[in-house]
């Protein structure tokens, strides 16, 4: 993407166009499905004997999940709060301590922080979050696998994006990073940060 990174893992991308032609889930359930299906496969590899994902596997962690989505299931709980402050911690991996600083900035804690990665996947935020404390801020992940080469149209680009505007319905969104990456849709007020 255009984090400009190695990707922390290798992640499932789904064809969101013949998704929803299939199964009708709009936008922002297709990203929640993507995200809990590389999740749960990521999960089972490493709780299985021989690490590996059969078919039969595949298939039955597909419905499974396919069935929470549609019940309203997700991993990632959208925060109660109207206001949202992103923050993108890609430029920032080889400094940790900058984003425990960025969180307690004073602009950030007006909103519920998101920590925001192209890098990693949504288990090595969660490590990093440990390690660093980052956790205790409240703040919630959005990973890798939550970007995808579909737009909101359905159509496939040139990029891994997100449309946060979609996929965060109705809530305002500040994005805090030191520029703003092509990659990241919706967003109307960016705060500029070192």
């Amino acid at each position: 993407p255009s984090s400009n990174c190695k990707r922390s893992a290798p992640v499932r991308y789904l064809n969101f166009k013949t998704l929803k032609a299939s199964y009708s889930l709009d936008y922002e359930n297709l990203i929640h499905f993507q995200h809990m299906l590389n999740r749960r496969f990521y999960s089972f590899k490493q709780t299985s004997e021989n690490k590996q994902l059969y078919l039969k596997d595949e298939a039955f962690i597909f419905y499974n999940v396919y069935e929470q989505v549609v019940g309203g299931s997700k991993d990632f709980v959208l925060p109660k709060f109207d206001r949202i402050s992103l923050i993108w911690i890609d430029p920032y991996l080889d400094n940790p301590k900058r984003v425990s600083e960025l969180l307690e900035m004073k602009e950030v804690t007006k909103g519920h922080p998101i920590l925001v990665s192209g890098c990693l996947d949504s288990f090595a935020m969660e490590k990093m979050g440990e390690k660093f404390n980052w956790n205790s801020f409240g703040a919630r992940n959005i990973g890798q696998e939550m970007f995808t080469p579909y737009g909101t149209d359905y159509s496939l680009g040139h990029d891994y994006t997100l449309d946060f505007s979609v996929f965060l319905p109705n809530k305002a969104l500040y994005l805090f990073a030191p520029n703003k990456p092509e990659h990241f849709k919706g967003i109307k007020t960016f705060i500029k940060t070192k």
